[in-house]
């Protein structure tokens, strides 16, 4: 789980909760910090039992889906975001992997000669 760590110790990942803290509100803000709480835990305890970390870093991405979901339907994407059941975890994960493959190809896209 060197990649949690990784993860949670990027300048940006600080960043991003400073931001979801102050811009989001509501269930987009709890999912957020759930989501963050949930990645810190997985850090934690990976030592310990790789299983619950994992259920943990799984639940994290859940709550950042949901809280992306939240906030889309809280800036005027209601109807879309409507189409993700967020007790669905089938969904879920596709959302995710979507959200990875396209932050994915934007870092690709700020590289020149990376494609």
């Amino acid at each position: 789980m060197a990649v949690i760590k990784s993860l949670l110790d990027h300048p940006v990942a600080e960043w991003v909760g400073r931001m979801a803290i102050e811009r989001l509100s509501g269930k987009a803000r709890a999912c957020a910090v759930n989501a963050r709480n949930h990645l810190v835990r997985a850090q934690m305890i990976v030592g310990i039992s790789t299983t619950v970390s994992y259920f943990c870093a799984t639940h994290a991405t859940e709550e950042a889906v949901a809280a992306f979901i939240a906030s889309a339907k809280n800036h005027g994407y209601r109807k879309l975001a409507g189409n993700v059941n967020v007790h669905d975890h089938a969904q879920k994960a596709v959302v995710s992997a979507y959200a990875q493959l396209v932050s994915g190809l934007a870092e690709d896209a700020g590289q020149p000669g990376r494609r």
